[in-house]
């Protein structure tokens, strides 16, 4: 279960009928922790994308393509990670999940074309109470163009935190 703020401020639950769609990523704990930690770092969220305050972000569903097993579902919303006067400076947008049954990818917006940023293994959804179809945690490792999105810090192939994602049981049909 992951802990969201809905918007009265309040917590909402990933499950049952208080789930909120979307695309659920806590990127990488320690690149979190970094940019939190240093005197003028700062992390925040505009354009619908929004945290748990725990360091997990959820970016808006804005619509699924669905055909057989292939899955591309789009969200809204930026984050952003700023420290060091802006000599560090990783903007997350408008994310993009292509998933099939063989392989999958995690795309961002970069400047006016998608850039896949992440490898990601992938998993079938399950159809859950309250007609929701959530994904099972989505391993994921960082590809070279994400790399270089994260300033060559991480290389590629290394794991960033696990996607998840809880759709209407109806998106992506007919």
């Amino acid at each position: 279960m992951i802990d969201v703020m809905d918007d009265s401020g309040d917590r909402a639950a990933l499950r049952g009928p208080e789930m909120v769609s979307g695309l659920y990523w806590a990127v990488r704990e320690s690149f979190v922790g970094y940019v939190a930690g240093t005197p003028d770092g700062q992390v925040f969220g505009d354009d619908g994308a929004e945290t748990d305050g725990q360091g997990t972000f959820r970016f808006p569903l804005v619509a699924t393509e669905h055909h057989g097993a292939r899955w591309r579902i789009r969200f809204e919303g930026t984050v952003r990670f700023l420290a060091h006067g802006g000599m560090l400076n990783v903007t997350l947008a408008s994310p993009v999940l292509d998933l099939d049954a063989e392989k999958g990818s995690l795309y961002v917006a970069v400047g006016d074309r998608e850039v896949a940023i992440l490898d990601v293994t992938p998993a079938a959804p399950v159809e859950v109470d309250g007609g929701w179809r959530v994904f099972p945690p989505l391993a994921a490792q960082l590809t070279p163009a994400g790399s270089a999105l994260f300033g060559d810090v991480y290389a590629a192939g290394e794991p960033f935190a696990p996607l998840q994602v809880a759709l209407p049981a109806d998106a992506g049909t007919a």
